[in-house]
């Protein structure tokens, strides 16, 4: 998002993530796996907008490198059509 002109969207997000990590239940199979940690992130419908087409571009960009990317930009187009309802 940095490299978009969107450094402040970018510091917002960060910090969220940094601190806004959401505790699991105590019986949680894998406590310490990192890829299954949720987080809460606010932001406004217009930084919503903006991240999910930053995030698609981005991967529209690698289709070509990696065709897996395809799954991923299907889900930003769910989601941008989620946030014009």
């Amino acid at each position: 998002m940095a490299q978009r002109d969107q450094a402040h969207l970018a510091d917002r997000i960060t910090r969220m993530l940094s601190n806004g990590k959401i505790d699991k239940p105590s019986l949680h199979n894998a406590p310490q796996e990192r890829c299954s940690d949720f987080y809460r992130v606010s932001l406004a419908a217009e930084d919503i907008v903006a991240s999910v087409s930053i995030l698609f571009d981005f991967e529209a960009e690698v289709i070509d490198i990696d065709p897996a990317a395809t799954d991923l930009t299907d889900k930003w187009s769910n989601l941008d059509g989620l946030t014009k309802r």
